[in-house]
């Protein structure tokens, strides 16, 4: 049995195809597979396009990024909150409830094969949130999914020497 911690980008969440809950059905057998190992999963999910766009939305209207960091992670929950509520449909043994801190869903992996989570603070990103999950849970691994296909020095998008 080992402890694995994942960092879902939010991205993930918002593919730019037809079909985006086959992302989600794809998870659901990842899931499935390394429950059926006994394994258990602490999955942190990111904000993605819900989280740029809220932020977006209020950034005229808000100077405080402290207060635009909660809108992200209020859109970090919803997506968790999709993901939860995808792989209990599908029968998986997820907590109940999504944590609001590392030291909660450290906890509740002591008692649950997954628990999924968004944010939790201003000012840490869900990776960084996923790796400090890691040390509290004891886990073997921690991944960071991204849909970024390697690591750049730049953003790709706008910097063709990334």
């Amino acid at each position: 049995m080992a402890t694995v911690i994942a960092a879902l980008g939010g991205s993930l969440l918002r593919p730019e195809v037809e079909e985006r809950h086959a992302w989600l059905e794809s998870l659901i057998e990842i899931v499935r597979d390394r429950v059926a190992m006994d394994d258990r999963l602490g999955l942190v999910v990111g904000g993605g396009a819900a989280a740029r766009e809220g932020i977006a939305l209020a950034r005229p209207l808000i100077d405080s990024e402290d207060r635009l960091d909660k809108i992200g992670i209020a859109a970090t929950r919803l997506n968790a909150a999709i993901v939860r509520e995808s792989l209990a449909d599908a029968g998986i043994p997820v907590s109940g409830t999504i944590p609001h801190s590392v030291n909660e869903a450290a906890s509740l992996l002591e008692n649950r094969q997954v628990v999924v989570m968004g944010g939790t603070r201003p000012g840490h990103t869900t990776d960084a949130v996923a790796i400090r999950l890691a040390i509290a849970a004891g886990a073997e691994r921690c991944v960071i999914a991204t849909n970024v296909a390697k690591v750049h020095d730049a953003d790709p998008r706008t910097n063709s020497d990334a």
